[in-house]
């Protein structure tokens, strides 16, 4: 299993890959998506704390500066190469796979990794530049 020090996403990567490496390459690793630094988002928090009045009614939407796809994070945590694995039969496994208290992947996580997750520019809600924060790259805090 991949330990990745401080980084949920690339260790969930890596647990998916040893137990289910069939999972993490639904619909073709082809949706694309903007990794945060956690440290980014502990400034955003912290900024948030220190004058909430200043975010009332407001949304924020965090996103990193790099748009990559699942098949990119997947060579960051294993070189295997893994088969395809259809988004129906995929869809099928998180049904089977939501039951019991503790879920491992559910259908609405399984949707989330088929549809491609990127930060609209024209976003009227509050990002990183609002903020004055320089998001970092994802490969430079691995």
């Amino acid at each position: 299993m991949c330990r990745l020090r401080n980084d949920r996403l690339l260790t969930w990567i890596g647990s998916q890959l040893h137990i289910y490496p069939w999972l993490i390459n639904i619909n073709g690793k082809s949706s694309y998506n903007q990794p945060v630094w956690m440290g980014d988002v502990a400034a955003t928090i912290r900024k948030y704390c220190m004058t909430p009045d200043a975010f009332a009614g407001k949304t924020i939407k965090l996103a990193g500066p790099e748009v990559i796809s699942w098949a990119d994070l997947k060579t960051v945590v294993r070189s295997t190469k893994l088969h395809r694995t259809p988004t129906t039969l995929a869809r099928w496994f998180a049904f089977l796979l939501e039951v019991g208290t503790k879920p491992y992947l559910s259908r609405s996580e399984m949707e989330l990794r088929v549809t491609d997750t990127i930060l609209d520019l024209n976003t009227e809600c509050i990002v990183f530049k609002d903020l004055g924060i320089a998001p970092h790259n994802w490969e430079s805090k691995r």
